[in-house]
């Protein structure tokens, strides 16, 4: 029996028999070992449920939706809800239905009774991947700290220079008889020798990578990369390449 369990022993009521069997001399163990290995599992099962409620993940405050009719959701992704992971509290967990909340910047899992939800303490969460991205948990130094502040990034390019994403939405309330909706904006940076910089068009994009301006350039040409229209893509391909040019 580890340390640990014989501590859950003390104070689990109804386990002192059993307890008592485990730690006995051997002559006065029981001798039907059927019995004595169903006792060890039955006592292992009811320490494991007992720990899986202590969980450091299923902590936070209770999540209440917003009950009004909206077009569109608060949450990042097209289906809301998805099955990622999550580095909570200096331990990973996978496998856990995550909703984003991009009004407030809150990850929202299912208590553990899967009767409510609850929003994870924010400044426990170092990072969690959902719909294929993966999420970071940036604090600026004072370096950065008039180009971004402290949130959650969507990491699109990593490497010698990377990419990131601040993903928002606003709920926007019709002054007439349209209908109240949620509208979705993207920001994106640039990290380069630790420092970041905010990109919103070709110019900035070529000005922070500016050593290799003239191949990239080229590059954006003869892919017909649009910046207006697709933004995002742009900027993750050119990088890709500029990767490619420095490495």
């Amino acid at each position: 029996m580890t340390r640990l369990m014989k501590q859950f022993c003390r104070f689990l009521p109804g386990t002192i028999l059993l307890c008592a069997a485990f730690t006995s001399p051997a002559q006065q163990l029981v001798n039907d070992s059927v019995l004595v290995e169903q006792a060890k599992e039955n006592l292992t099962k009811t320490y494991n449920n007992s720990l899986n409620e202590n969980l450091h993940l299923y902590t936070g405050e209770e999540y209440i939706r917003n009950g009004q009719k909206l077009k569109g959701s608060p949450f990042f992704g097209s289906g809301g809800v998805s099955t990622g992971s999550v580095f909570y509290d200096g331990n990973l967990y996978e496998g856990v239905q995550i909703y984003y909340d991009l009004t407030h910047n809150e990850i929202i899992i299912d208590n553990y009774a899967n009767n409510g939800n609850i929003k994870l303490v924010p400044e426990k969460i170092n990072s969690f991947s959902i719909f294929n991205h993966y999420f970071v948990h940036i604090i600026p130094n004072l370096q950065n700290a008039d180009v971004l502040h402290e949130g959650f990034y969507d990491r699109l390019v990593n490497g010698k220079v990377s990419v990131y994403a601040r993903r928002e939405k606003q709920l926007r309330i019709a002054a007439t008889d349209e209908e109240s909706k949620y509208v979705e904006y993207n920001y994106y940076f640039i990290q380069k020798n630790n420092k970041f910089y905010k990109i919103e068009d070709k110019s900035s994009l070529l000005s922070v990578l500016n050593d290799k301006k003239d191949q990239l350039k080229k590059f954006i040409k003869a892919n017909k990369l649009n910046f207006r229209k697709r933004l995002e893509e742009a900027i993750v391909k050119t990088t890709d390449y500029y990767i490619q040019l420095i490495n």
